[in-house]
């Protein structure tokens, strides 16, 4: 058995994390209380997502992955609006979004193949769900900024606090 050991712990990281976090859930919080039909909570889960998946230990990885992820969540958001626009979500429907996004990534060399895409259209098809009176149009564009925050914030993060991260 392993035991765990303080040396491969790395507060640094944790501490910036918890940085672009508040910082993105008060900024996707802010946006969505100002929109009506949004959900203020998924707005701010959602950036803070985009930026935990974004946030790297250097500037650089961090823009490579703000691009990754800014991509793909426009592909996974306009396939959802699409969608939303004949259909409502079904779980077929959703089967069918998430095919189409991975091949429209495909087609348009998105990196991953779509992958944060697919989450997007996800979050979109669940939110429209969740919270029918929202637009369609309106909750893709929302997933869409809130991907764009988090994913600026977590590059402000990365620029003004970048470090080596421990066993690198």
């Amino acid at each position: 058995m392993v035991s765990p050991s303080m040396s491969r712990v790395d507060l640094v990281a944790a501490c910036r994390i918890v940085l672009a976090v508040l910082l993105t859930e008060a900024c996707g919080y802010l946006s969505g209380s100002f929109i009506p039909y949004a959900s203020a909570s998924v707005g701010s889960l959602w950036a803070a997502a985009s930026a935990i998946v974004v946030l790297s230990a250097s500037a650089t990885e961090a823009h490579t992955a703000a691009a990754k992820r800014v991509l793909g969540t426009l592909v996974g958001a306009l396939v959802g609006w699409a969608y939303l626009q004949f259909f409502p979500e079904t779980w077929f429907g959703t089967a069918a979004c998430v095919f189409l996004t991975v091949v429209v990534s495909q087609y348009f060399a998105v990196p991953d193949n779509g992958r944060l895409g697919c989450v997007t259209v996800l979050v979109v098809l669940v939110v429209s769900s969740l919270h029918p009176g929202i637009p369609p149009f309106t909750n893709a564009a929302l997933r869409f900024v809130e991907a764009a925050v988090g994913s600026g914030v977590a590059l402000l993060v990365a620029t003004l606090w970048s470090y080596k991260a421990q066993g690198k």
